[in-house]
């Protein structure tokens, strides 16, 4: 389990630097490379999209608008939840990242269980609620559009921006 996650774009490695509890000796920091971003936050949409219990409620034709609402819901909900993390923090955790060799996401009533295991054995495993999965997929995807990864369709999470800040989400 962790406390806070951070995601940070590097522009020299061309990826995501994804950190959890990164100001604690438990830290754990991981790369998220092009590919597998924009097939996580893909894959994630879809299976938020099929596990929703206002989707699955609605029309065809209406479910689009449902996940956009809950989306919009999450983010309002778990604006709270967001601080700075020390760029100082986030400078020791470079070096130690590992790559992302697998992404796992189990969804159950009330939780979604995320696991990422790095290339070297690393591991992050964590409970989040919907709204703080979606509030992640936010920061995940407001940090590839800072890498112009978004060209292919998928639109950034949110066009706020907070200068020289590194956004970390607590839960």
């Amino acid at each position: 389990m962790f406390d806070t996650i951070t995601m940070v774009y590097d522009e020299i490695e061309d990826r995501i630097l994804v950190g959890a509890d990164i100001d604690k000796p438990t830290a754990a920091s991981f790369w998220l490379t092009r590919r597998l971003t924009l097939s996580l936050l893909t894959q994630a949409a879809e299976l938020l999209s099929q596990t929703s219990i206002l989707a699955a409620a609605a029309s065809a034709q209406d479910r689009a608008d449902v996940a956009a609402f809950e989306r919009e819901a999450a983010l309002s909900a778990t604006q709270g939840a967001l601080s700075k993390a020390q760029a100082d923090a986030v400078e020791r955790r470079r070096a130690e990242a590992e790559r992302v060799a697998d992404i796992s996401i189990d969804v159950f009533p009330q939780t979604i269980r995320l696991t990422i295991s790095g290339d070297r054995g690393g591991a992050l495993n964590g409970e989040l609620s919907r709204p703080l999965f979606q509030r992640l997929l936010s920061m995940i995807g407001d940090e590839a559009a800072k890498g112009d990864w978004m060209s292919g369709g998928i639109a950034p999470a949110s066009e706020q921006r907070l200068e020289n800040s590194v956004p970390a989400v607590r839960h």
